[in-house]
């Protein structure tokens, strides 16, 4: 059975994106920074057909976790197919008003973290010959939203890592893509924003926005390897 390991899998984009894996019989390594609801996800995973599930806490900010995390994947498992870099942290914070505690916070979830994962499962996937790599990012890398200096900035490093990993990669099969969507209904989006700021009808379902994961995830856009796909309501 292939192996999917996904992180900020407790909730939102994560969680539905483990779902949809989890009825087409991956074995799935869920991590996020732990709690209730990822072991909830992780029943819930089982229950809908996962073929196994590893549950992990980590916190994607700490170089130790992101690599305990992909040694405690291979050891279940034996193998990594899919790395899919969810994880994010969003803080709206003008320009005139960042500092380097902010900075730094936001680089760690949303950039280093996911790199130090691809350099990480890198020699997994090319002992494989074969691999696909998911970053989440946001369509604000392209389309700036006020407050999301920092936010944006270090999705942006995702696109990079995106198309340098489809280079590298395509001599061991090893294929990347970025998922780029704009506000989708999650709990992060609504840690920051009502209804009365960003209407639902305004924002993508986070299920939407899985199953283009999905799709990358299980070869269907193989022949993307390498793009960006920006995802928005309107």
């Amino acid at each position: 059975m292939p192996v999917a390991l996904i992180t900020g899998a407790s909730s939102g984009i994560g969680r539905e994106t483990a779902f949809l894996l989890a009825r087409l019989g991956y074995e799935l390594a869920l991590v996020a920074r732990g709690g209730e609801r990822l072991e909830v996800v992780g029943d819930q995973c089982s229950e809908l057909g996962a073929a196994d599930v590893l549950i992990r806490g980590t916190d994607v900010a700490v170089p130790a976790d992101v690599l305990a995390m992909v040694d405690a994947t291979v050891e279940a498992f034996g193998r990594i197919d899919a790395l899919i870099n969810n994880a994010g942290l969003a803080e709206l914070r003008p320009l005139g008003q960042l500092d380097l505690d902010h900075l730094e916070a936001t680089f760690a979830v949303n950039a280093i973290g996911p790199a130090l994962a691809i350099n990480a499962v890198w020699p997994v996937m090319v002992s494989q010959r074969s691999g696909r790599i998911i970053n989440v990012s946001t369509l604000g890398t392209k389309d700036p939203f006020p407050g999301f200096f920092a936010y944006a900035g270090a999705k942006a490093a995702l696109d990079s890592f995106t198309r340098s990993a489809a280079v590298e990669g395509r001599p061991h099969d090893i294929r990347a893509f970025t998922v780029a969507p704009g506000a989708v209904e999650t709990p992060m989006l609504r840690a920051l924003f009502d209804e009365q700021a960003i209407g639902v009808d305004l924002t993508l379902p986070a299920g939407e926005v899985a199953r283009v994961i999905v799709e990358c995830t299980t070869g269907e856009r193989d022949a993307q390897s390498g793009e960006v796909f920006w995802l928005s309501r309107t």
